[in-house]
């Protein structure tokens, strides 16, 4: 299932990776030694997934590989608990996805919320298939997962033909289904947006070098000039472009992007850090800044942080846990879904990891934003498969909302979705590149928006019921 998570094409691994743990699990009786076995098949899957947590070049090897164990340790937990569920539902076969869909779901939900292991994520080279992403989510496509698993252990154990046809036709719906949620090219167009993307492809090291800032943005501004002087709306630049506080000290920087603008309509959206000072207190953001030549439009401060990059969980609660030096920063998060203006449209955006939140990308679109720009800087990780995982991820929340994805990497992935989750255009990882394209901004209601995760509420309320269920027969 690890190597399903991969960007190796190995997404059907998924089809059949749980029918060894489901023999394991139907065949050990005692909780304890079912217990023992999800935690070992959690951990080898999280390992195989997320092992390059311990090459992150902004820390020290130790550390690392300390937060790698730390994260494997813990997120391997997730099977146990989907088995506890099962357990408590009374070790049903066909409860077995339903405890599964539950925990994922749960998992998303605060300081540690983290979907970037859900088995839905192995699915996404498989565009007509998760199409079904428009109604239940990405929890429908990791229910529909771990069924097909159960459905093919159920055909190896019965022998029975019938189980084989049910297979099938499991197998089959969704294809169909996706094959008629797939928008026609009428869809996807309409009045557009004129776009610049500018991969440039800085290496972390460089922006810590003296002087660095003024070569960062004079580099910036020579790979933006056609667009500028090309009107294009939109010029976008990575998280953090600039290393300095733009809008507070580096006026100097300010100036200089303001002037190339000065001929120009197009307006500049680039990642910033941000602080404000209220009251001798002084609280910084990861941020994103769209200006014009005439200064500031609007700014928007990063909601879903990063634990242990960001920020150190907990530290609200207990400030002195901001002392810890760990190698991260100290960002205080926003609390305000910003809609950016631009021509007649309105459009959002988001900072690096919380585009694998599909709940937080609809609070944006059911603000009123018809497209969504993510800024990203994955240059922590300068090899596969990291930046590979995030940027794939983002092609669902395209599916969900109905809405372009803009994707703007320091040292890549940049890429361009449309309405359909298709990429566009695409500039590789390490590469100095600018996309220049049109987006058709959308106002489709998709059944996500308007319900969200419905599919996985009301499969944790059938969990819910039938471990009630059992718990009363029990007695």
């Amino acid at each position: 299932m690890g190597l399903a998570q991969q960007p190796l094409h190995l997404g059907f691994l998924a089809w059949f990776a749980l029918i060894p743990l489901l023999f394991q699990l139907r065949t050990d009786t005692s909780l304890k030694g079912s217990l023992g076995r999800a935690y070992l098949w959690g951990c080898t899957y999280t390992l195989t997934t997320i092992f390059w947590l311990a090459f992150n070049i902004g820390t020290s090897p130790f550390i690392g590989a300390v937060s790698m164990l730390g994260s494997v340790a813990f997120l391997g937990l997730n099977t146990v608990l989907v088995v506890i569920l099962w357990q408590l539902t009374g070790r049903k076969l066909w409860t077995f996805p339903l405890a599964w869909v539950v925990i994922e779901y749960i998992r998303t939900f605060g300081t540690l919320g983290f979907p970037w292991i859900s088995l839905a994520n192995s699915q996404i080279p498989y565009l007509t298939l998760i199409q079904n992403a428009e109604i239940t989510g990405i929890y429908g496509i990791s229910f529909w997962l771990v069924l097909v698993n159960v459905c093919g252990y159920t055909v190896l154990t019965e022998r029975k033909l019938k189980y084989g046809i049910y297979l099938a036709i499991l197998f089959i719906i969704p294809w169909l289904s996706g094959s008629l949620l797939m928008p026609g090219k009428a869809d996807l167009a309409g009045p557009g947006v004129t776009v610049a993307v500018v991969q440039p492809n800085i290496k972390l090291s460089d922006k810590w070098e003296k002087g660095a800032t003024r070569k960062i943005v004079t580099a910036l501004l020579e790979q933006s000039g056609p667009a500028i002087e090309n009107n294009t709306d939109l010029i976008i630049w990575p998280e953090t472009a600039v290393p300095s506080y733009l809008l507070k000290t580096d006026r100097r920087s300010l100036r200089d992007i303001r002037q190339a603008l000065t001929n120009s309509s197009s307006k500049l959206l680039t990642g910033i850090s941000h602080y404000e000072r209220e009251a001798n207190i002084l609280t910084t953001y990861n941020a994103v800044a769209l200006l014009s030549k005439t200064g500031l439009i609007g700014l928007y401060r990063k909601i879903a942080l990063v634990p242990m990059a960001e920020y150190i969980p907990l530290s609200g609660i207990f400030p002195k846990l901001k002392k810890l030096n760990l190698g991260q920063a100290n960002f205080q998060s926003g609390d305000e879904f910003t809609i950016f203006p631009l021509k007649s449209f309105r459009f959002s955006a988001v900072v690096c990891f919380e585009t694998t939140f599909p709940a937080l990308i609809r609070n944006f679109v059911n603000s009123c934003a018809q497209f969504i720009v993510a800024v990203v800087n994955d240059g922590w990780y300068e090899h596969p498969p990291e930046p590979q995982q995030h940027a794939a991820q983002f092609i669902y929340r395209a599916i969900e909302t109905r809405r372009p994805m803009i994707r703007c990497a320091n040292t890549g992935i940049s890429m361009v979705i449309d309405r359909s989750g298709n990429i566009t255009h695409q500039v590789e990882l390490n590469r100095k590149a600018v996309i220049r394209t049109e987006i058709f901004p959308g106002d489709t209601k998709t059944f996500y928006l308007r319900f969200g995760d419905i599919f996985a509420q009301l499969i944790t309320a059938g969990t819910l019921f039938f471990i009630i269920l059992h718990l009363i027969r029990k007695i």
